[in-house]
């Protein structure tokens, strides 16, 4: 239910202020939760930054500083100029690939069996190691024969 009490023009004029008054504004209210908050968070970022500006100073200070790029251009000249002819030479060699030696089966069978001296001299010895390579050499031939005839199952079978 609403307390509503009507009243006349001439109450309302006893009632109404005679002159003129201006009201004062209302200031905001400072203290709330939230601008408190935020003012901790803004004064929190404001020191880290510090900080950070701090140690990147010292950090800086600490490094060792780079020269120019023109002076650096002109440093690698004078090392270059201060390699010697021969350490060129070494250097181009170090990019030329190595040739690479073939073996050819005479040769080996020549040198089979044949132990040299320290005088250069050969000498026609049979010793361990000339029946290992014999063994060797008959274990490969039957790792051939096996392998052609696995081929020749293979063609028999149509697989190949």
């Amino acid at each position: 239910s609403v307390q509503f009490k009507p009243y006349t023009q001439g109450q309302y004029n006893m009632i109404k202020p005679k002159e003129y008054v201006e009201i004062s504004n209302i200031k905001p209210d400072l203290n709330t939760e939230d601008l408190i908050a935020k003012r901790a968070n803004v004064d929190r970022v404001k020191e880290f930054a510090k900080n950070l500006q701090q140690f990147n100073h010292e950090h800086l200070r600490t490094q060792k500083k780079l020269p120019p790029s023109n002076e650096k251009f002109e440093i690698e000249i004078a090392q270059k100029k201060q390699e010697s002819k021969r350490q060129k030479a070494i250097e181009f060699a170090k990019n030329i690939p190595k040739p690479k030696v073939n073996k050819s089966k005479d040769q080996d069978k020549d040198n089979e069996g044949v132990n040299y001296d320290e005088d250069g001299g050969g000498q026609f010895q049979m010793g361990e190691g000339y029946e290992e390579d014999i063994k060797l050499q008959e274990l490969e031939a039957k790792h051939v024969n096996s392998k052609k005839q696995i081929e020749a199952i293979r063609k028999a079978m149509g697989l190949h």
